[in-house]
């Protein structure tokens, strides 16, 4: 049985000026649970700025009020001692601060919210509570927490549930020791400074809900870092489940760490890092992810991407996966990239550009390197499973390396499972495996400007649609090496090596050349230049289609 309710409660209003608190409020909570509300300056009055309800073995309290400007510059502190039966916490569904400023605000318990703030000075050194909304109690408010000024730290014990911290100014660091869920409306659950976040540290997951912006973290400029232990998982709500920056300037997301997978949803940039929705320049530097990341229904979900400016270095620990949705489990930047690693392998997806890796969207820009350590599979979407941009009008990529572990293989859809800087350079492509076409256009393709060197340790198999599982280079290569053999397809130009202008210096073949059905199909074509060196170690074996299985050049 609960402990019975105090006969009744008290406040103790003046204390001597070096004693602290300077006035106190005790009451039973609903559970029985002694609570204790202090603050270091001004006065607190039960049943006047403390309201608080008969209700169960207690009372519930419904409002701090601190509105009165006697308040400013104070601590508050809401301590709880538990009692047989009790929870050892307490609900505190809003906090009134007024204009005021605080200098640490400390609750045992849940927050519903809290408004304060002057919009000059800082507005709460220290904020330290259980949790943010956990049990959906705001009191006469509503769902936002409305702090007009900064805050140096925000520490969470718990989750933040579907409440909205809003800050109005920088927010210095914030530790949430549990989950950041999303809600129903636009925002709730979201972590938001006007201006910048230092540090930001989620120990569970970032979880989107139905409402744009639910559950994300995100500053109208940069954010220094961001580290999340669990998941971030993007849901109908478009920009939910979100880290983001750039929202009202341009800014930078300095180091972003997730350990679990990256997962998008059915609302546009759901589960995404880095996006500027308002089209305002935003940098990305690091990026680390200890799992999947996974493309879901919505345009640009289950993304890494920078707007109008660059992108350092992306690490997936796992795979890439392209979703339905248009970009969806895309890394790219719409300038310059530095180091892209994929540890698994990268998947095309539905969506057109799924499972794609890019630069250059507004301008010739380049990437540094790329490693995908897995393979490479297009999917059904237009260029989806692909690395490398097809832009033009001055919209060209240059490829410095690119390390495929595995093979490449095209799919279904229109340039799908390909490397392409068609518009660019290439510096050395290594493919470790095979290069298999499939059944769209140019699908298992590799194509250059220009190329250094391309490296396959396996076969060329030519697809099912013209130029699947070939070799294109427009203006010229140094060296291509095959370590297999080069097979044409049923479909013209398939598994086709092809130098249009320029020649080329060097080309082996370890295998043979065994021409297919299509024209040109197993062939090695250089209309302009000639070859200066190459070396057949197996046979060349024509096919059904003309100039199938022959060296031209």
């Amino acid at each position: 049985m609960p402990k019975p309710a105090l006969s009744g409660r008290f406040t103790i209003e003046t204390l001597e000026p070096r004693i602290a608190p300077a006035s106190v409020v005790t009451f039973n909570d609903v559970d029985g649970d002694h609570v204790k509300i202090s603050v270091t300056k001004g006065v607190l009055m039960a049943g006047g700025n403390i309201t608080l309800t008969a209700s169960g073995s207690g009372e519930r309290l419904d409002e701090i009020n601190l509105s009165d400007a006697s308040f400013n510059g104070a601590s508050l502190t809401v301590s709880v001692s538990k009692v047989t039966g009790g929870d050892g916490q307490v609900i505190v569904p809003f906090i009134n601060g007024g204009t005021n400023d605080f200098a640490t605000v400390k609750i045992a318990g849940d927050l519903g919210n809290i408004d304060c703030g002057d919009d000059i000075h800082t507005a709460i050194k220290t904020l330290a509570i259980g949790s943010l909304g956990r049990f959906q109690k705001f009191g006469a408010s509503d769902y936002i927490s409305r702090i007009q000024g900064s805050v140096d730290s925000v520490t969470i014990k718990g989750d933040i549930q579907a409440s909205y911290l809003r800050i109005d100014g920088t927010l210095g660091s914030v530790t949430v020791g549990g989950s950041v869920f999303g809600g129903s409306v636009g925002d709730a659950g979201e972590i938001y400074a006007t201006a910048n976040i230092g540090k930001a540290l989620i120990m569970h997951d970032l979880r989107g809900g139905d409402g744009t912006f639910s559950g994300s973290v995100g500053a109208g400029r940069g954010v220094g870092s961001v580290t999340i232990l669990g998941a971030i998982l993007g849901a109908k709500g478009s920009e939910s489940g979100s880290v983001y920056g750039a929202y009202l300037a341009p800014g930078a997301l300095g180091k972003v760490s997730v350990s679990g997978n990256v997962v998008g949803g059915d609302g546009n940039f759901s589960g995404a890092i880095g996006i500027s929705v308002n089209s305002i320049a935003l940098s990305v530097g690091t990026v680390t992810l200890g799992k999947d990341l996974i493309g879901g229904v919505g345009d640009g979900s289950g993304a890494v991407g920078t707007y109008n400016d660059d992108l350092g270095s992306v690490t997936v620990k796992g795979s890439l996966r392209g979703g339905s949705g248009s970009y969806s489990g895309a890394v790219g930047s719409a300038l310059n990239a530095g180091s892209l690693t994929i540890d698994g392998s990268l998947y095309g997806g539905d969506g057109d550009h799924s499972g794609y890796l890019y630069a250059g969207l507004v301008a010739h820009s380049h990437i540094t390197s790329i490693s995908v350590h897995g393979s490479l599979f297009g999917g059904k979407g237009p260029e989806s499973g692909t690395i490398g941009s097809v832009g033009g009008g001055g919209n060209e990529i240059d490829l410095g390396s690119v390390t495929i572990g595995g093979s490449v293989w095209g799919g279904a859809g229109v340039r799908s499972g390909s490397l392409d800087a068609y518009y660019g350079t290439a510096g050395t492509y290594v493919i470790k495996g095979s290069i298999i076409g499939g059944s769209g256009l140019d699908s298992g393709d590799v194509a250059a400007s220009t190329a250094q060197s391309i490296s396959v340790g396996g076969n060329i198999y030519g697809g099912a649609a013209g130029y699947a599982g070939s070799i294109y280079v427009q203006n010229g290569a140094q060296k291509i090496s095959i370590g297999g053999s080069l097979y044409g397809g049923f479909e013209a130009q398939t598994g086709l090596i092809e130098i249009d202008t320029g020649g080329l210096a060097s080309l082996t073949i370890h295998g043979d050349l065994r021409g297919g059905s299509g024209q040109f199909s197993g062939s090695v074509l250089v209309l302009a230049g000639g070859i200066a060196s190459k070396k057949i170690g197996g046979a060349q074996i024509p096919g059904a289609g003309a100039s199938s299985g022959v060296v031209s050049g």
